[in-house]
């Protein structure tokens, strides 16, 4: 009797353990967005979504990326700055767990939504549409 009671007891022990493992992107409800400047200038970039109150500016050389790592799912704006210029921006819809790669580039943006639009660069050259003060 013992004997099956000690079985009972380890199979028990051992099933009622087991949990599911859900995924920390799926848990959090964050993605990952890296922003990669291809304009052929230096530029401040940066992520917001919500109402957050913080900046996680990054500075990026021509060629550079950065990665923001757990940002809420849903809609976000994809910054960039020229030396004297204004912010500029374009919205993505972030979705639980996915990685966006954002390109800047001189004419044409692409990214996972392939969005085109227009930017002035220091020289006179368009590059992006919205303009909003960040």
């Amino acid at each position: 009797m013992r004997k099956y009671l000690l079985v009972f007891t380890l199979i028990l022990a051992f099933f009622g353990c087991e949990k599911e493992l859900i995924p920390y992107c799926e848990r959090e409800h964050v993605g990952i967005v890296t922003v990669e400047n291809h304009t052929g200038y230096p530029a401040d970039v940066d992520v917001t979504w919500g109402d957050i109150e913080i900046n996680y500016e990054a500075f990026l050389y021509h060629g550079d990326s950065h990665t923001y790592l757990d940002i809420y799912a849903g809609i976000i704006e994809i910054w960039i700055r020229f030396e004297g210029e204004e912010w500029q921006y374009e919205y993505h819809d972030l979705t639980i767990c996915e990685h966006l790669t954002f390109t800047w580039l001189p004419q044409v943006l692409k990214s996972t939504n392939g969005c085109p639009f227009v930017l002035t660069l220091p020289d006179g050259r368009t590059v992006i549409p919205t303009k909003k003060n960040k």
